[in-house]
């Protein structure tokens, strides 16, 4: 009879325990304001990719026009594209008052470059006010103010790492939305990886196959898991197969992109992946980056399609969690 009752008891632990979860887990959803994102499909060296770019809805106070930026966590500060969105200053004097090309506070793609100061937009519905955004000159699609029409979606800029500082960024790939968060429940952070954010830059340590490495995460590269420099590729990519070359252009540049197939076994925190390819190139550029930062290469979204990913950018932790929103 003890027996049992203790069997009873420890039941009726467990109801309690997982109704208290799930009603924890209920009120912290609630708590959230998701920002939905995009897939931005495009063919690439001959190829359909599906998942290529996450574009998130983008819209300036005071301003009627939609427009989207790409989710792009390689780049370490929000911008927008000159070509595209100086032409909307003169539509918008009081806009440009928010000019600050004087202080070229920036460097993009080695260039000293100006910005907005003190402006509010937001990101789907989540709004962020008196934030400093670069403007990237003489980049991007040229538009013309008959450009901007209300019934029409303009890709304007990028949203880069700086604008999750200090916050807890939560890319629910599942369900093609994410989040900003203060902090999370301590038992959601077990098995995370501690990382490290150089310059903006979010440096990952990995295992692949016994050695360790830094991996840089880029959301802007979602159609491989890895990407390299060719002196370094053939120990992580199955050399049995004859790569692929796909012409691709990164920020204006033009130039080629070997891919592979691979069997490696990537091991982030507590989690496995196993990565379906790998890619490469030789510019010169990249290689010395890479060595400079001190990490083996770029590591993409492809990983993580069917997972919930948080990156903890105010304790510096990295990893996925259970499907509990």
């Amino acid at each position: 009879m003890k027996k049992s009752t203790h069997f009873f008891l420890a039941g009726i632990i467990l109801i309690l325990s997982a109704c208290t979860s799930r009603q924890e887990h209920q009120d912290l959803s609630k708590k959230i304001s998701w920002i939905r994102f995009e897939w931005e499909g495009d063919t690439i060296g001959g190829h359909f990719y599906d998942k290529p770019a996450m574009l998130v809805p983008f819209q300036l106070e005071g301003v009627p026009f939609r427009f989207t930026m790409q989710l792009d966590l390689g780049a370490p500060v929000t911008m927008v594209y000159g070509n595209t969105f100086i032409p909307l200053l003169e539509l918008y004097p009081d806009l440009a008052s928010h000019l600050d090309t004087v202080e070229h506070r920036y460097v993009l793609q080695g260039r000293k470059v100006g910005g907005l100061h003190d402006i509010t937009f937001l990101l789907d519905t989540v709004r962020f006010a008196h934030r400093d955004i670069a403007i990237f000159e003489e980049y991007g699609d040229s538009s013309r103010q008959e450009d901007f029409r209300t019934d029409t979606v303009i890709h304007i800029g990028t949203v880069g790492a700086d604008l999750f500082r200090e916050k807890v960024l939560v890319i629910d790939f599942t369900r093609q939305r994410l989040a900003l968060l203060d902090s999370l429940p301590a038992r959601m952070e077990e098995g995370m990886a501690d990382i490290l954010v150089e310059q903006g830059r979010i440096k990952v340590p990995a295992d692949i196959n016994g050695k360790k490495v830094y991996l840089l995460y880029d959301t802007g590269s979602s159609f491989s898991s890895l990407y390299m420099a060719t002196e370094d590729w053939d120990a992580y990519r199955d050399t049995t197969c004859v790569p692929d070359t796909l012409m691709v252009t990164a920020w204006g540049i033009k130039y080629p992109l070997l891919l592979s197939p691979t069997h490696i076994e990537v091991k982030i925190g507590n989690e496995i992946f196993h990565p379906d390819t790998v890619m490469a190139n030789s510019l010169k550029p990249y290689r010395d980056f890479y060595r400079r930062a001190g990490i083996l290469g770029l590591m993409g979204n492809r990983m993580f399609f069917d997972r919930i990913l948080v990156i903890d950018l105010r304790n510096k932790r990295f990893g996925v969690i259970p499907d509990i929103f």
